[in-house]
């Protein structure tokens, strides 16, 4: 049960590199896979908070 799951789990990280691999992101493991990914979340996150922040002056700053 464990090796199968085991096997899944390796079988994941394998299409989640390939995928990566032909997007374009030049990654030779699925380490520099995951940091990549998380790079990008954080960037996305930044993201986020500079357009609610934007949104929030585009109103006329915060009501009180």
């Amino acid at each position: 049960m464990l090796d199968g799951a085991i096997l899944r789990f390796d079988q994941a990280e394998a299409k989640a590199l390939t995928a990566m691999q032909n997007a374009g992101f030049p990654v030779r493991s699925i380490s520099e896979a995951r940091e990549i990914q998380a790079e990008y979340r954080e960037a996305a996150r930044l993201q986020a908070h500079a357009l609610a922040r934007m949104s929030v002056i585009a109103q006329g700053g915060r009501k009180r």
